[in-house]
Order: C-alpha cells, then structure tokens, then sequence
C-alpha cells in the first residue's frame, strides 16, 4: 500500500464518514477503497472531470 493526500470539501467528508459509518469501516481511507473498487472507472468522462472544475460533483 501507498499513502496518499487528498484535498476534499467537507461534504465529501462527510459522505466518507457515513459510508465509513454505514459499513462498519475502520477509516475513510477504507471508504475510498470501497468506492474505487465498486466503481466502473471506463465510465467516467472528460463531462465528469468538467463538473469538479466547476465545483460540482
């Protein structure tokens, strides 16, 4: 494994922490794991990427 540093705004943190919560996880750290791992990466677009530019997510 490798640390990483994330920059998020507090919503997203507190959607890890729910998630965190909800499954019984032992870190937010475990929460993006879920999420990466559930996730269908070849479907996320330049559009996707465009929405964070603009503060949406």
């Amino acid at each position: 494994m490798r640390a990483t540093e994330t920059i998020l705004f507090e919503q997203e943190i507190e959607t890890l922490d729910a998630i965190k919560e909800r499954l019984g996880l032992p870190s937010r750290s475990d929460a993006v794991r879920v999420l990466i791992a559930k996730f269908n990466v070849s479907s996320i677009t330049p559009a996707d990427a465009a929405k964070l530019k603009d503060g949406g997510a």
